[in-house]
């Protein structure tokens, strides 16, 4: 499990996919947007290799909605983001420093959680 900034991960050459089929509450989206304009975000985001991810047997998008496969020449550089999806949808309409936000990236999918993409 490691921590970096949004920033750097990206710099570097990562790219973030998200889960395929996913429910998102914009509602609830537009409340993080409005709170993240008040206080500094101190929660991070959690993430998972794509090599993990897909192992699992679940399907992931990269950025411009194509599925990701283990055949991919740069599956090393992407990961999914697994938790609080409604967090990343707020970080990207949020006009401030979202790429100040932290991601921990975990080996295996956490086990808090029964995922439902």
């Amino acid at each position: 499990m490691k921590k970096v900034k949004l920033s750097d991960f990206i710099n570097q050459g990562g790219k973030i996919c998200l889960p395929q089929k996913i429910s998102i509450d914009m509602g609830y989206v537009n409340t993080l947007v409005c709170n993240l304009h008040c206080v500094s975000l101190s929660e991070p985001l959690t993430a998972v290799s794509g090599k993990d991810f897909l192992a699992k047997g679940w399907l992931a998008v990269d950025e411009n909605g194509t599925l990701i496969s283990l055949t991919d020449t740069d599956i090393d550089q992407k990961i999914v983001i697994v938790h609080d999806l409604h967090l990343w949808f707020a970080l990207q309409r949020y006009k401030g420093n979202a790429q100040d936000a932290d991601i921990v990236i975990t080996d295996t999918l956490p086990r808090t959680k029964k995922y439902n993409f």
